[in-house]
Parts: C-alpha cells; sequence; structure tokens
C-alpha cells in the first residue's frame, strides 16, 4: 500500500497544473477530427455515387446508339440490351437484329417440295400427319 500511495503522490506532483484543461482540450480537438473525417467520408461517398452515377448514364447512352444503329426498338433494347460495354451490346444487338430479319423473311422453301413445286396446304398436312 506505501508503494501505491507513493505512486499516486508522485503522479499528482508530476501534472502540469493545467492538466485539466490540457485534457479537454484533448478530448475537443478529437471530437472535431472526427467531426472533419465523418465530413471527408460523406463527401468522397457523394463522388463514389457521382461516378457511378456518370458509368450508368454512359451505358445508357451506348446502349440507345448501339439500338439506333442496328434499327433495335427502345422496347428490345430496354430488354435484350444488358452488355455493360460497346462490344457486348453490339453483339447482342447483332444477334437480335438478325433474328428479326429472319422472321421477316421466311424459308423460301416452305410450302415447297424436294424440287422447289408448289405443295398444297391439304398436301402438306396430310405430310405433317403422315409423319406423326
Amino acid at each position: 500500500e506505501h508503494i501505491n500511495s507513493l505512486l499516486a503522490a508522485q503522479k499528482s506532483k508530476a501534472r502540469p497544473s493545467d492538466y485539466d484543461d490540457l485534457k479537454a482540450k484533448a478530448a475537443k480537438f478529437d471530437e472535431l477530427e472526427e467531426q472533419s473525417k465523418t465530413e471527408l467520408q460523406k463527401a468522397l461517398d457523394r463522388a463514389e455515387q457521382a461516378e457511378q452515377s456518370l458509368a450508368a448514364e454512359q451505358v445508357t447512352g451506348l446502349r440507345w446508339r448501339v439500338a439506333a444503329k442496328h434499327g433495335i426498338s427502345d422496347e428490345d433494347a430496354e430488354l435484350f440490351l444488358t452488355g455493360k460495354d460497346e462490344d457486348a451490346l453490339t453483339r447482342q444487338a447483332q444477334r437480335l437484329a438478325d433474328r428479326a430479319a429472319a422472321q421477316r423473311h421466311p424459308d423460301p422453301h416452305q410450302g415447297r417440295d424436294r424440287t422447289g413445286a408448289p405443295v398444297s396446304a391439304a398436301d402438306q398436312f396430310a405430310n405433317f400427319a403422315n409423319n406423326l
């Protein structure tokens, strides 16, 4: 116990007279520094959000440009053009345009026999039914 009381006495003698004032100022400084970090973090978060928004807008603009180049409707562009870069969007648009063209231009051999002669709808049905 004697040692503890000596240590306590020594500690009280070693403190400067304005120790409590300095301690309060240090705490206030730490608080202000923490608030400053918070403001900095908020600014960094806003910058990151702005970068993400810009990137998303660039992809959207690219999507519409590629869609227009390939004659893709707005609805199909929204639904099918999901790529994030020009190469992927171009491949998707080309594939979609090729499919649309194939639907507009049906197989020229449809409704004809092997020799190319027209076949009636009744004969086509009969051939279909016989192959079941």
